[in-house]
């Protein structure tokens, strides 16, 4: 295990993160790790008008609130595909 990996274990025990998973809901439920929320990187997209822009933060603000994500959550994203993918 890496120190990195240890540091995110070590933060989840004490309660004081979300991880999220951030690819596409069939993969999420093939296999993620406990107690992590699914927000999907293609859900992130707006609903309307351009769909390749990322959400506004009304929306982003909606779907993230939807799995339990407030402003003093502390959060880590993992996925499996490259940073940017991640990173939206």
């Amino acid at each position: 295990m890496t120190l990195f990996a240890e540091d995110v274990k070590a933060r989840v025990e004490q309660g004081n993160v979300t991880l999220v998973d951030s690819r596409l809901l069939v993969e999420f439920n093939r296999g993620h790790i406990k107690g992590t929320v699914s927000v999907p990187t293609n859900e992130i997209f707006m609903k309307s008008a351009r769909s390749d822009l990322v959400a506004t933060i009304i929306e982003m603000r909606d779907l993230v609130g939807a799995v339990g994500i407030t402003s003093p959550s502390n959060v880590i994203v993992y996925g499996d595909k490259d940073f940017l993918d991640i990173s939206r």
